[in-house]
């Protein structure tokens, strides 16, 4: 690349992490500092987005899976910074997914467990007591420390965050329960996508627009017991009127009782007298 043969040492900068890599045989160093960007590029349309971005009727325990979505709007890219705050009285974090960009453009995700270990590693515990997670994706195949080719087409999945609603949430409806940080101020500490320097020599642009993708919740029941437990009763007869019910001769009146959990029907009871 470009910018390799112009300089032994390369610099990436993304919202959490410092990335260094010293000539083809440098190691990636994960560095969790604040850091300084340019954020004036006049090409800064570049879109973080989430799918879906709605979830309705859920109960605790229900599975919410999110895909991060990055448009470069045809811009090389070499960093993607991801920072999300979520509700974290609502939702609890179970793992973030890096997507196949990882494998398939032998990018790395970050952080990892060490500079020998390129292995993805995530602290799901410090997320869920912050209520934040931030992750990232350069253009560095790790294993075989050499630079990799940049992206410039979308992304369809960064990563996934694999969240379950809490035991004890609250019903309601929960507006930007996910969303993306972004403060716009130069500093490394939101979310942030990097233009290959070698567009504008050598300088590390930031050219992430404000992010306006986030996902609503609904939930439908705060209590796991009310939750998981719903009866339907059909009275199997003539409504006669609001306050009383009339049968044929030789009719007897029955109540069916369907129980359901987790929105399945696990049991079914005819004939209850």
């Amino acid at each position: 690349m470009a910018f390799l043969g112009q300089s032994k040492k390369f610099w990436v900068l993304t919202t959490s992490f410092l990335v260094v890599v010293m000539g083809l045989f440098g190691a990636l160093i994960l560095v969790q500092q604040r850091q300084v960007i340019e954020k004036q590029a006049a090409t800064a349309n570049a879109q973080l987005s989430f799918s879906p971005e709605s979830f309705n009727n859920l109960e605790p325990n229900d599975p919410v899976q999110v895909t991060v979505i990055v448009n470069p709007m045809s811009q090389p890219i070499v960093a993607v910074d991801t920072v999300v705050n979520f509700n974290n009285n609502i939702l609890q974090l179970q793992s973030v997914q890096p997507g196949p960009v990882s494998s398939n453009r032998s990018w790395t995700a970050a952080p990892i467990t060490s500079e020998t270990n390129c292995t993805f590693s995530f602290d799901t515990n410090a997320a869920n007591s912050s209520g934040r997670l931030e992750f990232g994706m350069v253009a560095f195949d790790c294993p075989a420390e050499v630079l990799a080719d940049p992206i410039s087409g979308i992304i369809n999945n960064l990563a996934q965050l694999n969240f379950v609603v809490r035991p004890d949430a609250a019903p309601g409806t929960y507006t930007n329960a996910i969303s993306f940080v972004y403060a716009g101020d130069r500093n490394t500490t939101d979310a942030n996508i990097v233009i290959d320097p070698a567009v504008n020599g050598d300088v590390v642009e930031d050219i992430l627009q404000q992010p306006t993708s986030s996902v609503s919740l609904s939930v439908v029941s705060g209590d796991p017991d009310q939750a998981s437990l719903t009866f339907k009763i059909r009275l199997q007869g003539i409504r006669d009127n609001d306050s009383e019910l009339s049968y044929p001769q030789g009719f007897s009146p029955t109540v069916t009782v369907r129980l359901k959990q987790a929105g399945q029907i696990v049991a079914t009871y005819d004939n209850v007298v």
